[in-house]
């Protein structure tokens, strides 16, 4: 059985475990999300990939995800400049809510989605 909630990329740069991605220069490369508003698609796997390796990408469902700031449990999140989840903001992307209190360094269920 496959696992439609899962894809998988080329990772465009080094792109570390858990962290929250956005597409690359095409449709088949995926990059960190540094940013709150950028358009964010999902979390890495718990494997470190190098630059043009194969990552896998949770675009969907409950996955770990690195957290680089306090986030309560139930609240919606968005990335850093690191591709850490943060708290979100008026006007951020919301990519996914916490499944528990995180705070920054902390690895931590999630649910992965994008949600206005």
């Amino acid at each position: 059985m496959t696992n439609e909630n899962r894809k998988t990329y080329t990772a465009a740069i080094d792109i570390p475990p858990y962290s929250l991605v956005k597409f690359g220069a095409d449709d088949v490369t995926v990059t960190l999300a540094t940013s709150a508003t950028d358009n964010i698609i999902g979390v890495s796997s718990d494997i470190y990939v190098h630059a043009g390796n194969l990552i896998d990408i949770n675009h969907l469902g409950v996955a770990r995800v690195k957290f680089g700031g306090s986030v309560e449990r139930g609240a919606s999140f968005t990335s850093d400049s690191n591709g850490n989840a943060v708290a979100t903001a008026e006007g951020n992307v919301k990519c996914g809510y916490a499944l528990s209190s995180a705070y920054a360094g902390d690895i931590a269920l999630a649910v992965i989605g994008r949600f206005s």
